[in-house]
Formats: C-alpha cells, sequence, structure tokens
C-alpha cells in the first residue's frame, strides 16, 4: 500500500529540501519576523516611549567576524544581476515591497515585470513629481534618507555613524596624498579641521543620512559645484 511503501522508502527520498524552498522559507520567515519587529517600534514611538540602543553582546560580535561578509557582499552583488523569470518578478519583488515598505506610486514604473533583475528594481527611478527640488536654498539633500545626525563638527569628529564615531581625517582621509606627505611636515591633528575650512569665519558641519533599503538609492549632487578631487575607500559591513 502507500502508507507501507512510505515506511519503507529511504529517507532521503521522503524528506527531500531543494535549495529554493529552502531559501523561500528562510527569507520569507526573516521578513515576517523583521516586519513584525518593525511594527513594535512603530507602535513604541507613536506612544512617545524612548526605545533603548540595543548593544550587541560579545558572542554576537565574535560570530558576526566570524562571517564572511566581503564573500557574501560579492556573492549578493552577483544575485542582484540575475535575470529573473517573468512570471517570478512580482511575487519577488512584492515580498520586497512588503518587508521594507517600499513605495512603488513614486517610481517612474510602476510595473513590476518591467525590472528584470533586483539591481534595476533596487535602482529604480522616481516620477518628476515625486521629489520636488527646492530653489530657495543653495543646499539640498543629495539622497532620499532620514536624517540621524546634525551639527557642527566639534574635537575634529564626526558622530555616529552607524552606531559608530570616527575622526575627522579618518573619515575623508588624509589631506595630502602619500607622495606628498613624503616631502613634508603633517599638520597636527587637532589642525586638520581648520585646514578644511576654507573661509575665515565659516565653520564645518557634519550630516549623516541614512537610506533604509526601501529608500530611493540614486544620489544627486546637492548643490551647484565643481569636484576637484575624489578618493575610494573600500567598505566593510557595519
Amino acid at each position: 500500500t502507500g502508507r507501507k511503501k512510505f515506511h519503507t522508502a529511504p529517507v532521503g527520498q521522503v524528506f527531500r529540501l531543494r535549495p529554493f524552498h529552502v531559501l523561500v522559507a528562510t527569507g520569507g520567515g526573516y521578513a515576517g519576523y523583521r516586519k513584525y519587529e518593525d511594527y513594535k517600534l512603530e507602535q513604541l514611538e507613536k506612544r512617545g516611549i524612548e526605545v533603548p540602543v540595543k548593544l550587541a553582546r560579545e558572542w554576537e560580535v565574535a560570530l558576526y567576524k566570524s562571517v564572511p561578509t566581503r564573500l557574501l557582499s560579492r556573492a549578493w552583488g552577483r544575485l542582484n544581476q540575475v535575470e529573473l523569470p517573468t512570471w517570478l518578478r512580482k511575487p519577488v519583488y512584492s515580498l520586497y515591497i512588503w518587508t521594507f515598505g517600499v513605495n512603488m506610486k513614486e517610481a517612474a514604473v510602476e510595473d513590476l515585470h518591467h525590472y528584470r533583475n533586483l539591481s534595476e528594481f533596487f535602482r529604480r527611478k522616481l516620477k518628476p513629481q515625486a521629489r520636488p527640488v527646492c530653489g530657495l536654498h543653495s543646499v539640498i539633500s543629495p539622497s532620499d534618507g532620514k536624517i540621524l545626525n546634525f551639527g557642527q563638527v566639534k574635537n575634529c569628529e564626526v558622530e555616529q555613524v552607524k552606531g559608530v564615531t570616527y575622526s575627522l581625517e579618518s573619515f575623508l582621509g588624509p589631506r595630502i596624498s602619500t607622495e606628498e606627505l613624503q616631502f613634508s611636515q603633517a599638520p597636527p591633528a587637532n589642525s586638520f579641521q581648520q585646514q578644511l575650512v576654507t573661509k575665515e569665519g565659516n565653520e564645518l558641519y557634519h550630516c549623516v543620512i541614512y537610506l533604509a533599503p526601501g529608500d530611493y538609492h540614486c544620489f544627486h549632487s546637492p548643490t551647484d559645484w565643481r569636484v576637484s578631487h575624489r578618493r575610494h575607500f573600500p567598505g566593510r559591513f557595519l
């Protein structure tokens, strides 16, 4: 009988888990958990209750350091470029939209079948009227995020970038290149901030903007300027 065959069949044939099913189950479970946590935080904020910052425990930090983050970053980059079948695009993107609260009504193209892969969906463009640019001010926000910290730079430090306070020099890099540094005397650390002020009487300010996974992720020029120098910093997960 069918029941007898079930008991005599090899365990591997009865309980055969496919990677795709495992990925969907774990990903869906984690998305539901994060959605529930976000809902609890929203309810606390509505009641005016300040949510305390949770610090990671030592074993959590050790576990995090053991994760090959750079390898995962490369793998995620490859995954973003994989073209999804047309029939799979709407379910995948709908799960992402539900998890991170994406407002597709602001997108220039609302049809989810238009985006061939996760990278195109992540870099979706907005409708022109979604973010009107203010013409009354000389400086605008370069990104569509939430301001976490803003204020005058003090003690040559940039405060709270993903929970970490950086010295201004370590965050921006040295003012001169290593080749020039060999033939010149390095300035004191406390004068680094003064070197960045181009006009006497001016002050230096910092602004930390957080982009959530569901936010618009393109960057735009914050003012009418000319970039004279750029520098690349290899990133790492924080």
